[in-house]
């Protein structure tokens, strides 16, 4: 009887692990990219600027983009995704998904990520770092 108990537990435990394990493995491997380098300067044409963000106005992580724009004086252009319909087409075109969406010049970022934000802006020469 405690031979059958303890294969068991054993067996829900080696089940589990694997299923966790396959879990997690499956995250790491379609986890998004902090960043994507591409050609968007159709996109910086439309307002001849460096630095797009696609946004909302509710957006916390997007009004972080901005304050952190303001704060280091980088000029860049605002586009509410919601209230324009040529912004929304950008966006969609971009590939939609979480707000915001930042282009400094050939590099798109989704999301808040400050240090990436940073590193593309010393390194495009928009910000001494």
């Amino acid at each position: 009887m405690l031979k059958t108990v303890l294969s068991y537990g054993l067996y829900l435990i080696v089940g589990l692990a694997i299923g966790i394990g396959a879990s997690k493995g499956y995250q790491w491997m379609t986890a998004a990219s902090e960043y994507t380098i591409g050609d968007f300067a159709e996109y910086h044409a439309v307002n001849n600027s460096k630095v797009i963000v696609l946004g909302t106005a509710w957006c916390k992580y997007c009004a972080k983009t901005r304050r952190l724009f303001e704060s280091l004086n980088v000029e860049y252009q605002d586009y509410d995704v919601e209230k324009n319909s040529q912004y929304q087409s950008i966006y969609q075109e971009l590939g939609a998904g979480p707000v915001p969406i930042i282009l400094i010049d050939d590099v798109k970022i989704v999301g808040f990520r400050k240090e990436i934000i940073m590193q593309f802006l010393t390194a495009k020469g928009l910000h001494q770092g």
